[in-house]
């Protein structure tokens, strides 16, 4: 024990004696860079110089920070050394923190004075330099980096002078990346109000010319541009970007390919975060788009007669005339037989084809038998009438390697006498040029077309080349007859109250219903009468009477109509699906 307490003492003794030893050389080696700084500080320069270039590199390690300084000042002050001035505010940062303040003290220097100096020297030289912007940054960014505390004179003068160069830069060149910049450094500059407004109109200009997700996002989301214009609606060009928005929104739904990136594009479409329903100007042509898809989607799923019932709910859930007709085709298929019935007449089809008929009225009664080629054409019509006697009409049908018919020829199997004789000639493209019936008694019917609807355009009855009566349809752009003229044949001796002239008008919804028929009659005597025609429409957009009340199968067809004044005037459905 005593050995080891002896051992304590001698290495404390020899600790003492080497601090006994260093501090008179520290002492010297301080001395010299004290020197040094007050030749500096006095601008006598020949002997700073004099004195620099004798420092030995052990006092220049041992004082590394304080001799960078002091070399950082005559640089400045001396040479006009501009590059290095960035440099001086982690070098003073750096100096203190070591043995800088004492130095001066021993020196006879004022630190206070050395970093006005300096600071002024940095102003001056800000001042003058060519790109007061780079130069500008490399400061502020140097002063943040150290934590250098700037008097105010300095600090106002630096970032007075960056703020205009930057402003500056920006008005030369207006972008986002150089306004962010501004508004960043700058939370409530000079210039705030300004950058706001020229923010918010570049952002604009961003899903102006490149519309994306992001691009969007950045521009609705913006809460300080939000904030500084009170709000979200108050925000310049609001309207026109919410139009866009909406425009791209739709844009992506017309672009989608696939049924589940359609469908994923209408969710996002009606989920839009921005656009409130007063914003979209695409809603009922969305609801088109989205009861076609859905219809392609129905047409994928009913593949067997089990599926049918798929039918009743798309019916109820969709609005559009357009698909709900494909979507009620979607039953033929599996319709093996069908037969339709009221009092008077029996219609038999199979897999949708009329294959006959039966009418029997005030004694009279025909019968029509319908034969189609394998391409399920029609290529004939036997009609067979018994009334005081009996009377065939077969009817034929030829087509041309287009498949248009271009032949129709009625005979009457007495005689074997042609009736009539009906031909067509179509384009290259399938539009019909020319359309005329020619009867053995003499009436002749020429037909036209519309050329871009294919829809007939007029109808004109001539008996003996003498035009008696004639039809003009107008339609609109869906194809939907909104018009028709029609002027009647007359007696040579016609009575006053004869029609000669009827002008119906046809009135839709917005789904392609048929509401309302307005028509006007005009008699031989130049008086006029008018009235209506409304149409009403089920769940399943069946057309209906009022008159009358309806059962439906589980596919949303009605198969029976009864009338409710007269329950023996009814009209059945009755269907045999394939097994």
């Amino acid at each position: 024990m005593e050995q080891i307490k002896n051992m304590r003492l001698y290495i404390s003794f020899i600790c003492l004696l080497a601090f006994s030893c260093a501090s008179p050389v520290m002492a010297q080696k301080q001395s010299k860079v004290e020197k040094l700084l007050k030749f500096l500080v006095n601008n006598e320069n020949e002997k700073f110089t004099k004195n620099r270039d004798k420092l030995d590199a052990e006092t220049a390690t041992a004082f590394e920070a304080e001799v960078k300084l002091i070399d950082l000042c005559d640089q400045i002050w001396n040479q006009q050394e501009v590059t290095v001035a960035k440099d001086f505010f982690q070098a003073y940062v750096d100096a203190t923190k070591a043995n800088f303040i004492s130095i001066c003290q021993e020196a006879g220097a004022d630190p206070a004075a050395i970093r006005k100096r300096m600071e002024d020297n940095i102003s001056a030289i800000l001042d003058e330099y060519p790109n007061k912007l780079v130069y500008s940054s490399t400061l502020v960014d140097a002063v943040k980096a150290s934590g250098y505390e700037l008097s105010d004179e300095s600090r106002k003068h630096l970032y007075d002078v960056h703020e205009e160069e930057l402003w500056k830069d920006f008005v030369r060149n207006k972008n986002i990346p150089k306004c962010e910049r501004y508004l960043t450094e700058y939370a409530d500059g000079k210039y705030k109000t300004e950058a706001m407004i020229e923010y918010n109109r570049l952002l604009f200009q961003t899903v102006q010319k490149s519309p994306s997700a992001s691009n969007f996002k950045r521009f609705f989301d913006h809460d300080r541009l939000n904030t500084f214009f009170n709000g979200r609606s108050k925000r310049e060009s609001m309207a026109q970007a919410l139009s866009i928005y909406d425009d791209y929104l739709y844009g992506n739904i017309c672009k989608a390919q696939a049924i589940a990136s359609i469908k994923q594009a209408i969710a996002e479409y009606e989920q839009a975060p921005y656009l409130s329903p007063g914003d979209k100007k695409y809603t009922n042509t969305l609801e088109y788009k989205k009861d076609s898809i859905d219809y392609e989607t129905l047409k994928l799923e009913v593949n067997s007669p089990s599926k049918l019932g798929l039918i009743k709910e798309y019916l109820l859930t969709h609005k559009y005339k357009e698909f709900r007709d494909k979507a009620n085709k979607l039953r033929v298929p599996f319709e093996q037989q069908l037969v339709w019935s009221n009092p008077t007449t029996i219609q038999a089809y199979t897999h949708g084809l009329l294959m006959k008929s039966n009418e029997t009225k005030n004694g009279k009664s025909t019968q029509k038998t319908y034969t189609y080629d394998e391409n399920g054409r029609l290529v004939s019509i036997k009609e067979v009438t018994e009334d005081k006697g009996t009377t065939t009409l077969q009817t034929n049908f030829l087509y041309d390697s287009q498949g248009n018919c271009v032949e129709e020829v009625q005979v009457n199997q007495r005689g074997m006498k042609e009736v009539y004789k009906r031909l067509r000639a179509f384009s290259t493209l399938g539009v019909i040029l020319s359309d005329s019936a020619f009867y053995q008694s003499g009436k002749l019917i020429v037909r036209k077309y519309h050329p871009q609807l294919g829809l007939l355009a007029g109808e004109t009855v001539y008996e003996k080349n003498i035009p008696v009566s004639s039809v003009i349809n107008q339609y609109n752009k869906k194809g939907q007859i909104i018009k028709r003229e029609e002027t009647f044949p007359l007696p040579k001796d016609p009575l006053p109250t004869q029609v000669s002239k009827q002008v119906d008008v046809y009135e839709y919804d917005t789904y392609g219903y048929l509401t309302k028929i307005t028509f006007e009659k005009t008699l031989v005597n130049s008086d006029k009468t008018s009235g209506s025609l409304i149409f009403l429409y089920d769940e399943f957009g069946n057309q209906i009477d009022s008159n009358a009340y309806y059962e439906y199968d589980s596919t949303g067809r009605w198969i029976q109509k009864t009338d409710r004044g007269d329950a023996k005037n009814t009209e059945k459905i009755q269907i045999i699906y394939q097994q």
